[in-house]
């Protein structure tokens, strides 16, 4: 994250790593990782359900 309010581009490729960091439950820093993931997703645009590359990328976000 470059700031509070803007997430970077970066965070697609970060993103599968620490969702898999935060899911062990011996590392340390879990709390923060969490906290970091859930303000990440607060910032992340929502997938258009009637955009088939966003909703294949993505996901249906339902």
């Amino acid at each position: 994250m470059n700031s509070v309010f803007h997430v970077s581009a970066a965070m697609p490729a970060a993103l599968p790593y620490l969702i898999r960091l935060a899911a062990a439950p011996d590392i340390a820093v879990r709390p923060g990782l969490v906290d970091l993931l859930v303000v990440a997703a607060e910032l992340s645009p929502p997938v258009d359900a009637y955009d088939e590359r966003q909703v294949l990328l993505f996901g249906g976000g339902l």
